[in-house]
């Protein structure tokens, strides 16, 4: 057996015992953090019987080289791993540096396109690096980043240590560089791993002779125990490699084997984890383990049964005796053999050998995901051939191959006339590769399924035979508009008088439709079969006949033209210059107009163009502590104490502030602080209000308040500003925080108190006078009063007095905060309502309610929901329209009319809102207006006012569109 020894002139290349390594400085390792503050962690505590196994290895790696002493601002813990074998293996946990480093970008091979480079070889040999990260210098400016803390103190790494996001990427490059000529024609390389090859001996030992040249040249060491040399067969990257094709690992197989059932989602995980790495070898990968798949999905229950046990057991079997997959041949022809069945598409990549049968290549399979599983037999075939040549495009680009299939109808992919949509999508992509399509029966394909051939629009059928029969039915049928027209009375009146040319003198009687053709019976004319009307095109002077639609066909071309996907629920003016390019219908730009609005989907999607706007509601205050607000500031940056959030509480009277750091936004953790640092200081107040946070609604604050006899009220959800105080208070507080705690922004908390001190003693502009001045009666002492003096009262009076003079003051300044914060909130109400805009609701009415938050692809509003009760001014209480009995009390801001119908009423059932239009010529003698209701709106100076519109009232109500 040849031995590494062998090699005389590569002996420094070889490592002779763990403390020889070897060191180069081809490529130093690199750690990018840019600006990033260091990273300190505590060290972790260590059992007695661990510490003394890393001081062992400190001393050991010290006197290796491997580390040194350390005194940067950076400190990572350290954790020891057990070993195969047993030993401990010395890591530091370096996930916080990891997270502030930059990604190095360094591509890694595939291990498919490594292996497959070995095809033609017969001999081989392995080589393993000594400890191979330990050989790569980490640079000097960046070593103080791998410190670590030990019961013996700091130490750094001088070389790349284990754990480092980019010591991958840095070893690849070192490889690569250190063996750059050699790899992909004499050996391989896959970060430490790698494998030299050869057709015959000599050239195999001329090859190995080389490689271990390079390695001594660059100073990289190997270590001779874990090295094969010259063999025939041998274990690279969990596989068996011989000249025939690479087959798995006896070792993995044995695993898989021996794998017992499992008894949660994990241990399924687990067991996939390891099957897939060898999915390549097994054919239809994907459909046998399926089921398994479906018990890993979010959500999904927990079962076992006798699908799981087959999937689990046929996994197992097919992985413990694989086939051999043959090294690719890129001087021979390749044959793809693709299918689907109901749950998964698969491909073989295979070759025709010399003798017998094709060599497999590689084996491919996905499962289908669920809107794929509803495409039509056809269509899942031709998926299964766009992916498999995507799959195995590095074998198949800039060569032709043979794709061959079960299903007849992917014969015409290359004589597709007018591809559309997907199907067009696809071909695109097909048209990359030289290949050719061949038909191969089911028994030959050897994975036939009853697959049914149902049509598709544009795959076709999957029959070549029906699909001549079919389309010969298709040319002699009538055209839907023909038919339409022959099963509608008055168009075959129309038609009546045109092929007769028998056109009454005077206007029909009755129907404003037949009364518009009339109106243009020169322009009326029958084309094969179906009336149409001359169309003359603006700009060319060209005209073009247009099909006349009846009337109670109108919903289905609008349907198609605004609500399919290639309409794309575009406005009025693009759907009706759609519309008018290829139909014609009296009144077409009302009827689409009335079919845009009545849109759901156009309506949920809306933009807010305008903001509506309720009048404001005063909320009237006499004395302090009358109305209290509080609200929840966070989750802020955690404190040195634990805290993360602020309770605010402000009153509506005085404007005096209270704020209480919270470690939690937990309902008892706010009860504890309401209570005691407002209720046990300043008395329970009589109104407490919040928003509807499930803090402040929960069961334990209801008994709180009613404990202490405090009316709890709370704002109407996602409207902060029924809430307008505590909201403005939030955003001041912050805003002063955030100042005062500039240096230390993890201490927020410990600033809290000086900063409401601060707001405390300064004039609010509503009131005119100070928070404590309006509250106690006097203005608060500040340090500076006490550095530099203020002019005090000289007046002693005695404590009566004092009482005396005080009631008196609180009365004058009662009086004039009330006077001035009236005045202020006249003044507000005046400006604010200026801009009062919206209908007003009454119950019955249909209504769309904005939604709080949008996904870029969700919806603006969600409805219909129906008014159940009017409450005030500004609030409504709704319920969703064939949703349940849950209402919802909601601020008129959010609302909106709903123009779309009931849940299972036909459009026929909508009221049709025109707007004001000059009426045409020819209408005039013959329309009927009369005044319909549209609403009502709020102007300034209004509570409401009812608005009218005439509407012209063209078509009965039963044939004005269909449900949509």
């Amino acid at each position: 057996m040849f031995r590494v020894g062998d090699c005389s002139s590569c002996g420094k290349a070889i490592s002779h015992g763990e403390a020889d390594l070897g060191r180069t400085s081809l490529v130093k390792h690199r750690i990018e953090t840019g600006g990033a503050q260091p990273v300190k962690l505590p060290p972790r505590r260590l059992p007695q019987a661990q510490r003394e196994v890393v001081d062992r290895l400190i001393r050991e790696m010290l006197h290796m080289g491997v580390i040194e002493p350390a005194s940067g601002p950076w400190s990572s813990p350290v954790v020891l791993v057990r070993k195969k074998d047993g030993s401990p293996r010395f890591c530091v946990d370096y996930r916080r540096l990891n997270a502030v480093t930059r990604v190095d970008a360094q591509p890694i091979p595939r291990i498919d396109d490594t292996l497959d480079a070995l095809a033609g070889a017969k001999w081989f040999s392995t080589l393993d690096l000594a400890s191979g990260y330990w050989q790569v210098e980490v640079a000097e400016r960046d070593r103080e980043k791998t410190a670590f803390s030990t019961p013996l103190g700091l130490f750094q790494f001088r070389v790349m240590p284990f754990g480092l996001c980019n010591a991958p990427a840095t070893f690849q490059r070192l490889m690569e560089k250190a063996l750059r000529g050699l790899t992909w024609k004499t050996c391989l390389v896959y970060l430490d791993d790698i494998i030299v090859f050869g057709k015959t001996e000599e050239e195999h030992l001329e090859r190995l002779e080389g490689v271990l040249s390079r390695l001594q040249s660059v100073g990289l060491k190997i270590k001779p125990e874990k090295c094969q040399l010259m063999r025939q067969s041998v274990h690279y990257l969990g596989h068996i490699v011989t000249q025939h094709g690479v087959g798995t690992d006896p070792e993995k197989t044995a695993a898989v084997q021996e794998w017992p059932t499992p008894r949660c989602v994990r241990e399924v995980r687990q067991f996939l984890g390891l099957a897939s790495y060898y999915r390549r070898f097994v054919r239809n990968f994907a459909s046998v383990a399926n089921p398994l798949h479906a018990l890993t999905k979010k959500g999904e229950k927990w079962r076992w049964g006798p699908k799981e046990e087959e999937a689990f057991a046929r996994l197992k079997d097919a992985l413990v005796s694989p086939p051999i997959l043959c090294h690719p041949d890129f001087d021979r022809t390749f044959l793809v053999d693709v299918d689907a069945s109901e749950d998964a598409i698969g491909a073989v990549l295979s070759q025709q050998g010399e003798q017998g049968p094709p060599g497999v290549v590689a084996y491919a399979s996905r499962s289908l995901s669920r809107a794929e599983r509803s495409y039509c037999a056809t269509r899942r075939e031709m998926l299964a051939l766009v992916w498999a040549t995507h799959h195995f495009r590095p074998y198949l680009y800039g060569r032709k191959f043979t794709a061959r299939t079960d299903h007849n109808s992917l014969k015409w992919l290359r004589n597709f006339r007018e591809p559309e949509g997907q199907v067009a999508r696809w071909l695109e992509k097909l048209a990359e590769f030289d290949f050719e399509v061949v038909h191969r029966p089911g028994k030959k394909h050897q994975n036939a399924d009853a697959l049914s051939r149902r049509a598709c629009r544009q795959c076709g059928s999957g029959d070549d035979s029906p699909n001549v029969h079919v389309a010969a039915m298709a040319l002699e049928s009538p055209s839907p508009v023909e038919r339409w027209q022959k099963e509608d009375a008055e168009c075959m009146q129309v038609r009546e008088w045109i092929e007769k040319e028998t056109w009454p003198h005077l206007a029909p009687e009755g129907s404003l439709w037949m009364k518009s053709l009339w109106s243009q019976r020169d322009r009326i004319v029958l084309q094969e079969g179906t009336i149409c009307r001359t169309w003359e095109i603006p700009d060319t002077g060209d005209s073009r006949l247009l099909p006349v639609i009846p009337r109670r066909n109108i919903p289905e071309i609008l349907k198609t033209i605004h609500n399919q996907p290639t309409g794309g629920h575009l406005g009025v003016a693009k759907t009706l210059a759609k519309v008018r390019q290829r139909y014609y219908w009296p009144q077409q730009r009302e009827d689409v107009e009335d079919w845009c609005r009545a849109c759901q989907t156009c309506a949920a999607r809306a933009i807010p163009t305008r903001k509506l706007q309720a009048p404001m509601q005063l909320q009237p205050v006499s004395h302090p502590f009358q109305r209290v607000a509080m609200d929840l500031v966070g989750p802020l940056e955690e404190t040195q104490s634990g805290n993360r959030y602020i309770l605010v509480v402000c009153d509506y009277f005085s404007k005096w502030p209270e704020a209480f750091p919270l470690p939690n936004a937990e309902a008892r953790t706010v009860a504890t602080a309401l209570v005691n640092g407002v209720f046990c200081r300043y008395g329970a107040p009589e109104t407490l209000h919040s928003d509807q946070g499930r803090n402040f609604e929960s069961e334990l604050v209801k008994e709180v308040c009613q404990l202490f006899g405090v009316t709890k009220t709370r704002a109407t959800a996602y409207h902060p500003q029924s809430d307008g105080l505590v909201e403005r208070m939030n955003r001041t507080l912050v805003d002063m925080l955030a100042k005062a705690s500039i240096d230390h922004p993890e201490d927020w908390d410990v600033y809290l108190d000086r900063t409401l001190l601060a707001y405390r003693t300064s004039v609010h502009c509503t009131t005119g006078a100070t928070p404590s001045r309006v509250l106690f009666g006097r203005e608060l002492r500040l340090p500076v009063d006490l550095m530099y003096g203020v002019p005090t009262d000289a007046q002693v009076r005695s404590a009566g007095e004092y009482v005396q003079h005080l009631r008196r003051d609180l009365e004058r300044v009662y009086e004039v905060v009330r006077k001035k914060a009236g005045r202020e909130q006249r003044r507000q109400k005046a400006w604010k309502d200026r801009k009062a805009y919206g209908p007003v609701y009454e119950p019955g009415d249909l209504v769309w309610m904005q939604l709080p938050t949008k996904t870029k692809f969700g919806a603006y509003w969600d409805g219909p929901y129906q008014v159940q009760r009017k409450l005030d001014w500004n609030t409504y209480r709704i319920e969703k329209v064939g949703g349940g009995r849950e209402r919802l009390v909601v601020h008129f801001d959010r609302l909106k009319p709903y123009h779309g119908t009931r849940e299972g009423e036909g459009a026929q059932g909508r009221q049709r809102e025109r707007r004001k239009t000059r009426r045409p010529a020819w209408l005039r003698d013959f329309v009927q207006t009369q005044e319909v209701s549209t609403g009502r709106a709020l102007h300034e100076g209004e509570s409401g006012a009812a608005d009218t519109d005439r509407t012209n009232e063209i078509f009965p109500a039963e044939n004005e569109g269909e449900e949509h």
